[in-house]
């Protein structure tokens, strides 16, 4: 599973892009044991994106008590970030 890419994932699904550490840690939990299915498909996402650094790119950034996605990677084209999934975890 690609860390980066899931923060991604996670922030993106969270209605402000915020989320406090709590919540990322259990859903990073959920997404890390939810099957080889995510861990390939972020793999092959992050593979798209071999010089992705979300921190010093901008694409997050950290908040008091969690972290939050910026403007820019949260909707570059009125979207998720690029095949990042923007629905809840639940959703898939």
């Amino acid at each position: 599973m690609n860390f980066q890419v899931t923060v991604l994932k996670i922030l993106a699904a969270y209605p402000d892009g915020f989320a406090v550490i709590e919540d990322l840690k259990r859903d990073m939990a959920i997404l890390a044991t939810s099957g080889r299915d995510w861990a390939d498909r972020t793999r092959r996402l992050a593979a798209k994106a071999p010089d992705l650094d979300i921190w010093s790119q901008g694409l997050v950034e950290r908040l008091s008590g969690g972290w939050k996605i910026t403007a820019g990677s949260a909707r570059p084209h009125g979207g998720p970030p690029s095949g990042v999934g923007g629905c809840p975890i639940a959703c898939g």
